[in-house]
């Protein structure tokens, strides 16, 4: 008699045991598979966040790169405007020995400085965008929104009283047109990123332009 009731408490016990695997053994996979799927979004994200951080980066040191290359020509023209200026009081300038630097030289030195301004001011706003998009496929970011879309920079041209090209300086709108912003998103993905960064500088005859972040927080639209 003792021997059924000791194999009757063992049934019992592998009885227990296989109710308790059956109701941890979904709820263990359910964890792993959520685990799994909240780390695959995470890393996304992150991607996500370094290719639109990467992207804007390029975009507004590439504009920065194009005003101070405005402004180290905007300090040769001044000096070529102060040449000229003397020559026609009658100064004499030589250059390499047996060079004299006349009116008429500099006048078209000044106009070839200013063709080559007008050119930088010209290209570099599209190349700048041209690079953030190229930089936003190499690090599989496809769906960018970048703004405000800038083609020119916001700066104009001065001009002597013989209507010579002087230095360009900064338009009255410019401080409009120094922030950026770009968002990034995958196609039919609830994840998304987002990035501001600012153009900043003194003035267009210091070489001094470079891009500030602005500390922004993240766009998340929620995990599932």
């Amino acid at each position: 008699m003792s021997w059924n009731i000791a194999w009757h408490s063992l049934d019992n016990r592998k009885g227990q045991v296989t109710i308790l695997i059956l109701i941890v053994l979904p709820t263990f996979v359910w964890m792993v598979h959520a685990t799994l799927k909240l780390s695959r979004k995470i890393e996304r994200k992150i991607k996500l966040q370094n290719g639109v951080d990467a992207a804007l980066y390029v975009h507004t040191q590439t504009l920065a790169s194009g005003l101070n290359e405005i402004s180290n020509l905007n300090l040769k023209l001044k000096e070529c405007l102060a040449l000229l200026r003397l020559v026609q009081a009658g100064k004499i300038i030589t250059g390499n020995p047996g060079f004299v630097i006349t009116e008429s030289f500099l006048k078209r030195l000044i106009q070839a400085i200013a063709k080559q301004q007008d050119l930088i001011k010209k290209i570099y706003p599209a190349w700048a965008y041209q690079k953030a998009m190229i930089i936003a496929r190499k690090n599989e970011t496809p769906h960018v929104i970048l703004y405000p879309l800038t083609f020119s920079y916001s700066i104009r041209r001065t001009w002597t009283i013989e209507k010579l090209p002087g230095p360009y300086v900064l338009s009255e709108t410019f401080d409009q047109h120094k922030e950026f912003s770009m968002d990034g998103f995958f196609y039919k993905a609830k994840e998304s990123a987002h990035a501001k960064t600012t153009l900043s500088g003194k003035d267009l005859y210091s070489e001094t332009w470079h891009l500030e972040w602005t500390p922004s927080k993240p766009m998340w639209n929620g995990i599932d």
